[in-house]
C-alpha cells in the first residue's frame, strides 16, 4: 500500500493480524506497517545500475567474468563465452576452463600477473593474452580484472573483470611492425648503393697497394736482398689487407638485417665509428668535422639505429651542398625545461643527450621545412632518393621516446637536432678485452675443410706450421671419406660454414654421428644472419670470421681441442 508523507509518496508494507473471541469470532485487528520505501528505491537505482552495465557491455562487446577466488569457480557472462564462439550453457564455470584456453606461450605471463595482483602488488591486473577459440583459432584480447573483496587476512576472495577483442588491433600492428622494419631496410638497401663507388674507390686503392708490395717483396726475395726489406713489404701487405677487411665488416655490420637489441651507449662511440664509414658515403668534396662533448650521458638505443641516424642525416646534409662543403656532426648534454616545452610541443621536461647534424648547404624554406619528415617526400631529383631517410630518423628516435628540432635558413645551411632521453639506470662498466694467449706447442690431427683453393692451402701451412696434423679436403665429400677412413682420431673439424654441395653445420653433424666427439670449428665470411639460414650456430661454438689472422685461427683450434679434452676427458 502507500501513503503521503510530508516529504512525498512512500510505499509500505501493512500486515492485519484479527484478534478473535473465545468463540472464534472476530472482534477486532492490530494492524503493523513497515515503511519500505528507502528499500524500493535502492532496488530500482540498482535494476538501473545493472540496465545500463549491460547495455555498456553490449555497446563495447566486453565480455564479463566473476572470479570467486577460495570455491575456483568464476562466472562467464554470455558476450564472454560469443566472444571464444560458445553458447552460453557451453562454458564450464571452473577456472580451468580459462586456463585451458590460455596461449601456452601466455600461461606464465598471465599466471605471474595475476598471482602479482592478487598478493596486492599491483592496482589492476591488465594484460593481452591469446585464448583458443571452440574453433580452435587464437584469438588476441584485453584481459583486466581486479580484486574487490579480500578476506580479514588480506588474502583475495572475489575478483572481477571484462574481456575485449583485440585481434585486428594486433595483427595491425604486426603490419605496421613489419612495414617499419621494410621501411628500415629499404632506406639502408639505399645507402648501400651510394657506397658502392666509395668502397670500390677504397678497395682498388687497397689492392694496389697489396700488388704493388707483393711485387717488390717477391723481387726483393729473387735478387737475394736483406731479408729486412721484405719484411718491410709483407708488413704493408698485411697492413692493407686488414684494412680491406674492416671495410667488409662495415658494410656487412651496416647492411644487415637484424633484430633491435636495445642497449646502453656513449653516443660518442657510435659517432667515432662511423668516420670511417661516412667520408666514403660523402664523397671527398664534403669535410667532416666533430664537436664532441666530453664524457656525455648514456643513452639507450639499439647501436645500429645510430648508425642509421648518423647515415641518413649526413647524405641528407650532402644533397643540400652544391660542391664543396662542411657537415658538422655534435654532441652534448643539455636539460629541457618548461620554457623550452612550451615552444617545442614534442619535448618533456628532463635530462637529454643531444646530437646535431649541421651542414652549410642550400637550406630550407618554412613550407619544406613543414614536409621534410613525411615518408617519400624528397627535394631530391628522380633517380637520387625515395625520400625514406628523415621519415626513418624521425621514427627511431620518437620509439625511443626523443623529439627532433630543426633550424634552417634558405641559403644558410641546416641543423638537425636530436634529443635521446639520459639513461638513467647503473651503467656496468665495459669489459677489459681478454688476453691473447700464446699458443702452445700442438700434436692433434685436425680435418680441414674449405672449397677454395687458396685458402685450403694458406690454412694448412698456418695449422701444420704450429705442430698439427692436418687433414685436407677440398669438398664435404673428401671431407667424409676421409673421416671414414682415417684409422687415426680426429680431434678437430675446421670447416668452411657456406660450401656447394652441403654447409658445415651439415657435415659435422654427418661426421658427428660416427665420431661423436669431434668439435667443429667454423670459418665463414658471410655475416651471421647469413650463416643462420645455412645451418645456424649454436652458442658457444667457435667460430673465426674471414679473413683471419694466424693467431685468431690458431686461438681458436686450442679452444676447441681444450673443450674437447674437457667435456670428453680425451675419449675417442
Amino acid at each position: 500500500s502507500g501513503f503521503v508523507g510530508q516529504d512525498g509518496p512512500h510505499q509500505s508494507i501493512t500486515t492485519f493480524i484479527p484478534d478473535c473471541s473465545v468463540d472464534g469470532d472476530v472482534v477486532g485487528f492490530f494492524v503493523v506497517g513497515l515503511d519500505v520505501s528507502e528499500v524500493k528505491r535502492v532496488e530500482a537505482a540498482l535494476r538501473d545500475s545493472q540496465e545500463r552495465m549491460q547495455f555498456a557491455l553490449e555497446a563495447t562487446s566486453d565480455g564479463v567474468w566473476d572470479w570467486s577466488v577460495a570455491a575456483g569457480t568464476v562466472y562467464y557472462s554470455p558476450q564472454w563465452a560469443r566472444l571464444l564462439g560458445y553458447e552460453p550453457d557451453e562454458v564450464s564455470d571452473s577456472v580451468q576452463f580459462f586456463i585451458d584456453s590460455v596461449h601456452p606461450d601466455d600461461v606464465a605471463r598471465v599466471n605471474d600477473e595475476t598471482q602479482q595482483h592478487l598478493k596486492g602488488l599491483t592496482a589492476v591486473k591488465i594484460g593481452e593474452v591469446r585464448l583458443r577459440t571452440k574453433s580452435g583459432e587464437y584469438r588476441w584480447f584485453l584481459d583486466r580484472g581486479k580484486v574487490v573483496a579480500r578476506d580479514e587476512q588480506g588474502r583475495a576472495i572475489r575478483m572481477v573483470g571484462t574481456i575485449s577483442d583485440i585481434t585486428e588491433r594486433k595483427r595491425n600492428e604486426m603490419e605496421r611492425d613489419r612495414l617499419e622494419a621494410q621501411l628500415r631496410q629499404a632506406h639502408k638497401m639505399e645507402s648501400i648503393g651510394r657506397l658502392a663507388g666509395g668502397v670500390a674507390h677504397d678497395f682498388n686503392n687497397m689492392l694496389g697497394v697489396i700488388l704493388g708490395h707483393t711485387d717488390l717483396a717477391l723481387t726483393t726475395v729473387s735478387r737475394g736482398v736483406l731479408a729486412s726489406d721484405a719484411r718491410a713489404d709483407l708488413l704493408a701487405i698485411h697492413d692493407a689487407a686488414m684494412r680491406s677487411a674492416g671495410i667488409v665488416r662495415q658494410l656487412l655490420a651496416f647492411a644487415r638485417q637484424q633484430q633491435v637489441v636495445l642497449e646502453v651507449l656513449d653516443v660518442n662511440e657510435r659517432v667515432n665509428s662511423m668516420l670511417g664509414l661516412l667520408p666514403r658515403l660523402l664523397g671527398e668534396d664534403i669535410r667532416l668535422v666533430t664537436a664532441l662533448q666530453d664524457s656525455p650521458w648514456s643513452i639507450r638505443i639499439d647501436r645500429s639505429q645510430v648508425d642509421q641516424i648518423l647515415t641518413n642525416l649526413c647524405v641528407n646534409a650532402r644533397h643540400a651542398i652544391s660542391n664543396v662543403g662542411v657537415i658538422t656532426i655534435g654532441t652534448a648534454n643539455c636539460t629541457v625545461d618548461e620554457s623550452f616545452c612550451s615552444t617545442h610541443a614534442d619535448a618533456t621536461p628532463g635530462d637529454y643527450v643531444r646530437l646535431t647534424v649541421t651542414d652549410n648547404g642550400c637550406g630550407m624554406d618554412t613550407e619544406t621545412l613543414s614536409h621534410i619528415f613525411e615518408p617519400f617526400f624528397t627535394t631530391n631529383e628522380t633517380g637520387e632518393g625515395v625520400g625514406l631517410g628523415l621519415a626513418t630518423v624521425f621514427g627511431i628516435v620518437s620509439q625511443h621516446r626523443g623529439f627532433i628540432d630543426v633550424t634552417s635558413r634558405v641559403g644558410h645551411g641546416s641543423t638537425f637536432t636530436l634529443y635521446f632521453p639520459r639513461y638513467q639506470g647503473r651503467v656496468s662498466p665495459a669489459a677489459a678485452p681478454p688476453a691473447v694467449r700464446e699458443p702452445t706447442a700442438a700434436h692433434e690431427t685436425l680435418l680441414l675443410v674449405e672449397d677454395e683453393p687458396a685458402l685450403l692451402r694458406i690454412a694448412r701451412r698456418m695449422l701444420e706450421g704450429e705442430g698439427y696434423r692436418v687433414l685436407a679436403a677440398a669438398t664435404p665429400d673428401d671431407a667424409l671419406a676421409i673421416a671414414k677412413t682415417h684409422p687415426e682420431d680426429i680431434d678437430v673439424l675446421v670447416t668452411d660454414v657456406i660450401m656447394p654441395s652441403m654447409n658445415g653445420r651439415d657435415l659435422t653433424g654427418c661426421i658427428q654421428s660416427f665420431r661423436p666427439t669431434i668439435v667443429p670449428v667454423y670459418m665463414s665470411g658471410y655475416p651471421a644472419d647469413v650463416i643462420a639460414s645455412h645451418g645456424g650456430l649454436d652458442a658457444g661454438v667457435f667460430f673465426v670470421q674471414k679473413p683471419f689472422s694466424i693467431a685468431t685461427l690458431l686461438k681458436a683450434v686450442r679452444d676447441a681441442v681444450e673443450y674437447r679434452a674437457t667435456v670428453y676427458h680425451g675419449s675417442n
